[in-house]
This record gives C-alpha cells, sequence and structure tokens, in this order.
C-alpha cells in the first residue's frame, strides 16, 4: 500500500477542528485514509509539551487537550495502526531576536526569529526538544521531521538598497565552510556579487533558480551560466557572468556538505532513541532557501527518508535514501510562510490593533496558501504510478471559509483584546511599520 501521510502543520489547526476534522478532510480529498500522522511538536512560540526547559505557549499550557501527549492520544482512537511523526522548525522563531543564534547574512546583520541549524546551542535546544517529544509520546512516536524548506532565507536586503541579502555567515558556518574548503568568507557577497546569477530581486519578493549540482550535460557552473542568461538573471553580454558562476558554484558546493551534515547532526538524539528521521525540503535539486539538496543529503545518510515539494525520477533512483512527494508547493514554505503571521498577530493585537486590521494581515495570504495546495484524488493517483517514490505526504484541503475559522478560532483561544478602530497602532505606527519593525521573514520574502 502506498504510504499516505496526513501532515498537520501547526497546533493552530487543531484549536480550530478536531483531528478527526482533518482526517476526513485528508480521506474525502486524496481518496485514501492517511496510514501515518503528521502532529506538530511546537509552534512559534515554544512546543507544546512540558518537561523541558522551554515555556509551552500560555494556551497550550492551560489547556491539556492541545498537548502533544492528548494529541497522540486522540490520533490512537481515530487511527490505531497509523505511524506518528512529530515535525520540528529548526529556526526556532520562539528564541525572538537572540542574537547568538540567529543566522547572519553577508552584510553582518541577524535575521531575527531565525536560528542557524550550525550553532551548537541550536544542537543543544533540539536534543531537548526530541527529549520532551519522547517523554510525551513513548513508543506511540514513529519518528521526528524537520521542516528545512526555509532554514536559509535569500531575500532583498533590507540594510543595503537593491541588494541580495545572503545567509548564514555566522561564526558557525564560516568555521564549517572551511573545513569544506571554502575560505573566502562573505567578501564575495559584498564585492561581486556571485549570487545574481540565481537570485534576482522583483516586484513581489525574489526570484530564484532552483540549481542542478550534477547535471548529466557539461559543469554544475556552465549549467548554471546558461539558465541565468535564459531566464535573464543575468546578461549574456556581462564579461564576468561566467566567472562568477564559477565562484558561486564553489560556494555552493561547499554550502551543500555543510548543510547535509547539521542536518544529520539534528537528528542525532532521534537516532540514539530509536526514532526514524526524515527531512522536508523544497526540491530534490539546490533551493536556496534549503541550501541542499538531495544527492548530498543522501551522500551524508542525513536521514531516513527526505520528503520534497519537487521530485525527479533520474535523480530520486540515483540514491538510497526513500523520498515521499509533498503535495504541496515547495513543501511548507508556503505553509510556514502563512502561519508565521499567525505569530506576528499577536504582537500586531498586543500593540492595539482594530480586529479588522489584524484579520485582514493574517488572511493577506490565504489565495496563496490555498491555490499552492496539490492534494487532490488524480494528484494522489498519479504518485502511485511513480514507482521511485515511497508515497504521499499532503496538507488537508483549505477554503477561505476554513481560513477563516482558523483565524477566528485563534483570536478567541488566546483571549487577546482588542483595541480601538484606529488603523494605527498606539505609538502612531501602522501595521505595516509594525510588522517591518519586528523583521518579519515572510513580510520580506512572502
Amino acid at each position: 500500500m502506498t504510504r499516505a501521510i496526513l501532515h498537520i502543520s501547526y497546533i493552530d489547526m487543531l484549536i480550530a477542528q478536531p483531528i478527526e476534522h482533518w482526517i476526513e478532510n485528508f480521506s474525502v480529498n486524496s481518496g485514501s485514509e492517511p496510514t501515518e500522522v503528521v502532529l506538530p511538536a511546537m509552534n512559534h512560540s515554544g512546543p507544546i509539551f512540558p518537561g523541558i526547559r522551554l515555556n509551552m505557549p500560555d494556551y497550550v499550557a492551560e489547556h491539556p487537550e492541545y498537548q502533544l501527549q492528548s494529541l497522540i492520544q486522540e490520533v490512537r482512537q481515530h487511527l490505531p495502526n497509523a505511524k506518528i511523526w512529530c515535525s520540528i522548525n529548526p529556526t526556532l522563531a520562539l528564541l525572538g531576536s537572540l542574537r547568538e543564534v540567529q543566522v547572519i547574512d553577508n552584510h553582518g546583520g541577524e535575521l531575527e526569529r531565525n536560528a542557524c541549524i550550525t550553532n551548537p546551542v541550536v544542537h543543544s535546544i533540539i536534543d531537548d526538544i526530541i527529549g520532551g517529544i519522547v517523554a510525551a509520546g513513548g513508543d506511540d512516536v514513529h519518528g521526528v521531521v524537520f521542516q528545512a524548506t526555509d532554514i536559509y532565507p535569500q531575500a532583498a536586503s533590507d540594510r543595503v538598497t537593491g541588494e541580495i541579502q545572503n545567509t548564514c555567515f555566522c561564526n558557525h558556518c564560516l568555521a564549517a565552510l572551511k573545513v569544506e574548503g571554502y575560505r573566502e568568507g562573505t567578501a564575495p557577497f559584498v564585492k561581486r556579487h556571485p549570487e545574481r546569477l540565481a537570485l534576482r530581486i522583483d516586484n513581489d519578493g525574489v526570484a530564484n533558480i532552483v540549481i542542478d549540482l550534477h547535471p548529466t550535460d557539461g559543469t554544475a557552473s556552465e549549467w548554471l551560466y546558461k539558465n541565468a542568461v535564459a531566464q535573464n538573471f543575468v546578461s549574456a553580454d556581462e564579461p564576468l557572468a561566467e566567472k562568477l558562476a564559477g565562484e558561486y558554484v564553489k560556494y555552493l558546493r561547499a554550502r551543500v556538505e555543510v548543510t547535509a551534515k547539521q542536518i544529520k547532526r539534528l537528528g542525532q538524539k532521534a537516532q540514539e532513541n530509536g526514532l526514524q528521521r526524515a527531512v522536508i525540503i523544497g526540491d530534490v535539486n539546490l533551493d536556496l532557501t534549503t541550501m541542499v539538496d538531495l544527492r548530498t543529503i543522501d551522500k551524508h545518510q542525513a536521514v531516513d527518508e527526505v520528503w520534497t515539494g519537487s521530485t525527479n525520477d533520474v535523480i530520486v533512483r540515483d540514491v538510497n535514501t526513500p523520498v515521499i512527494k509533498f503535495l504541496f508547493v515547495r513543501g511548507t514554505y508556503i505553509i510556514d510562510t502563512f502561519f508565521e503571521r499567525f505569530y506576528t498577530a499577536e504582537h500586531l493585537i498586543k500593540r492595539g490593533e482594530q480586529a479588522d486590521t489584524v484579520r485582514g494581515y493574517m488572511s493577506r495570504l490565504a489565495p496563496k496558501f490555498i491555490g499552492a495546495n496539490l492534494l487532490s484524488g488524480n494528484n494522489v493517483m498519479a504518485v502511485s504510478y511513480m514507482d521511485w517514490l515511497a508515497g504521499f505526504i499532503a496538507l488537508p484541503v483549505f477554503t477561505f471559509q476554513d481560513v477563516n475559522e482558523l483565524i477566528d478560532k485563534f483570536l478567541e483561544i488566546r483571549g487577546l483584546g482588542i483595541g480601538s478602530s484606529s488603523t494605527t497602532s498606539a505609538d502612531g505606527l501602522s501595521p505595516e511599520e509594525v510588522i517591518k519593525n519586528l523583521r518579519d521573514r515572510m513580510n520580506r520574502n512572502p
């Protein structure tokens, strides 16, 4: 039987509707009952289980039915034989603006709520989270999955106008890159900007090229230069473009090695406890917000399986690591971006924003979030013919009514008061200015 994995990304889904609702949604839209379920082990504010040094969000601490142990038992009631995974977003938004752990860009600025997975402090925190999952779930937990589709944001810089914000160049990443033979540090990315061959600032964000570091025809740098010209990232008349392609590929080859090794380190505690390890990436080739590809993950045996939004039969057949098709554009990238707005909305409410303003902000990405979902009976059937895949994973199908109910429950459960009808905050800032000050990653690169 093809593996059919229900992905419940964030606790807000389970606050809005019980697990039974999402199981039925998945079954109706896929044509099959889930064989496995992914539960969130945490959200942007903290873990959803007690017993470790990190604090649970208040609304979870006050409602035991939203805690991991209760959710696991609820899954067992409806799907007694299903395997249960727990998801972790290793960027650890709950750490806020703690510079010591944040991703650092090529201009020396940190990205708030975006911890670097190369940082040993992050390793220790992830170890504690996995230990808490084991304590809460025991033998009912089959494995942990890391949502890694946006661990290294590459966006328009909010410090240098017209430039790309490359990540990460913290001390730990620089040291790890040197081990892999890359010693130039940030210099190329503040002078020659080789990233221009794959990243371009557009009106609605940053366009990117997913890079094949192992093309069947020619070298990776030749492939990159050819595609950069074809997609108008650089001009064929630019004299240094081919040289820059080689320079960028040199960096990327080192970077994917670093990222794969760090993903393996993230799962160390899980492996020690006999849990399976999976990672969610956007593409089997190199997606620049993940900074790793399937071949390198497989080379280092970093995880037991890979779940990805875009597959390629030639590449998948060439590796030993099982691959699951995520029926959502770019895996969890848009999902994480959508739900990150819920976290920022808490700050907007606390600053006295009116309900309509907060609701408008939270729902702004709804069309993109709804439209990126690829779950359908026909797509599930198509995956069943792809014998290079081990199965599929999907988020339940959302309608605009579902999103509205999600937002309604979000506001209700937190019991946060809404201020006056003014469209500015107490200190005169508009919601957009508040968001900018909070450096909302999703607002920088939606």
